[in-house]
């Protein structure tokens, strides 16, 4: 039981940093895209 606990946080763990990543990429795509436009 206790071994699955901390199984499942560790994937959360990594699934949240992962989600976190995605989206600054995303942010910062958009925000470089937004820039060549203003040029």
């Amino acid at each position: 039981m206790n071994r699955l606990w901390s199984w499942g946080a560790g994937f959360g763990i990594a699934l949240l940093l992962m989600l976190v990543w995605w989206a600054w990429q995303g942010v910062g795509l958009a925000a470089l895209q937004l820039g060549m436009g203003a040029c």
